[in-house]
């Protein structure tokens, strides 16, 4: 008999990796073995992006995770992590209710806010809770306020997508941790690829270089110097093309600074033509087969210690692998666990 396996998603967010990953891991599961349920916090692109993949979804309406700290200038204080724990406590109780119901086993949660959520419902019901970590842990702040305790008693497994992943959590995480890489369905991906449908759209010819960059617009994606490697590019190579596939994380006033600030940067050199910000794409591995180069310029920001730090496993190279296109990524996080120097990009 399959075991139940409630996945716990806020509904809401719009990170690119995240949803993309576990999108991949939930259709990926064996169905003999395992039964998923989509438990979301609210509504939004997540739920509709992964709850058609599960087998079962549940909308708890419990409202969008409260946002634990920002990129560039957005409200911190204590007052943020009150409203945090509030809607926590709420929603593990309306999560531990339901899971006798739903017939859950065990509670898998992605994300920090979920998992105290996750790990307190489990814990009231009598169920496993799993942890999945998709960047490192971060010492520094919020993070460092319990959490080092709290993973060794709300979290019966902590699963990490890389090396890089596992070698930043505290002891009491370490000794409960694996090492889960994220996977791509390549057979799948090359099956549903579309290709010359981006070219088409956005009027690039087929003989043409188009590089691109994946992602959602925040700082540590290094998306600046992307900017700046397609003007230094552009001087030698004229027919070619630059792509940035992504958008600002909404609400969030550093990320939709640092978006205005690329824009107005391609816009005082003249060739905006070139270089195209198409905002979101669902499913842009889809659009990755018309790309000659795809681009992962993660930095490290002042004053990182890991969380920051690079990629916890940088799926966009693994999927524009997958789709035939050639990968440059910088040396940090767990970049160069799934890149390797000179032979795969």
């Amino acid at each position: 008999m399959p075991i139940r396996v409630g996945m716990l998603f806020d509904g809401n967010t719009e990170r690119y990796g995240l949803l993309s990953a576990t999108g991949h891991l939930v259709s990926a599961l064996d169905r003999d073995r395992v039964e998923v349920v989509g438990v979301f916090l609210s509504r939004g692109p997540s739920e509709e992006a992964i709850g058609p993949k599960c087998d079962e979804m549940v909308q708890l309406d419990a409202g969008s995770l409260p946002r634990m700290r920002t990129v560039r200038g957005g409200p911190r204080g204590a007052g943020r992590t009150a409203r945090m724990l509030a809607h926590a406590a709420r929603s593990a109780r309306m999560l531990a209710q339901r899971i006798p119901d739903l017939g859950l086993d065990v509670v898998h949660a992605h994300y920090w806010h979920t998992f105290l959520i996750g790990g307190l419902a489990a814990r009231a019901a009598g169920v496993r809770s799993v942890w999945q970590l998709h960047g490192g842990f971060d010492h520094r702040g919020w993070a460092s306020w319990g959490w080092d305790e709290l993973g060794g008693v709300l979290a019966d497994r902590v699963l990490c997508i890389s090396r890089w992943v596992q070698g930043t959590l505290p002891p009491a995480w370490r000794e409960r941790s694996t090492v889960l890489y994220n996977g791509v369905p390549i057979g799948r991906m090359r099956r549903e690829s579309r290709r010359g449908e981006f070219r088409r759209r956005y009027g690039i010819p087929g003989e043409a270089l188009l590089v691109g960059a994946f992602g959602g617009i925040i700082d540590r994606k290094g998306f600046e110097y992307f900017v700046e490697a397609a003007e230094i590019v552009r001087r030698s190579i004229p027919d070619v093309y630059f792509a940035l596939v992504g958008d600002a994380v909404a609400g969030n006033v550093g990320s939709e600074r640092l978006a205005a600030d690329l824009r107005e940067r391609v816009s005082r050199t003249g060739w905006n033509e070139r270089f195209l910000f198409t905002g979101r794409i669902p499913d842009a591995w889809r659009c990755m087969v018309d790309f000659d180069v795809v681009a992962m310029p993660s930095v490290p920001l002042p004053g990182d210690v890991s969380a920051d730090f690079g990629e916890g496993f940088g799926l966009v190279a693994a999927e524009a692998m997958a789709q035939g296109a050639a990968v440059v990524v910088t040396r940090c996080g767990a970049a160069p666990e799934v890149v390797e120097d000179e032979r795969s990009g």
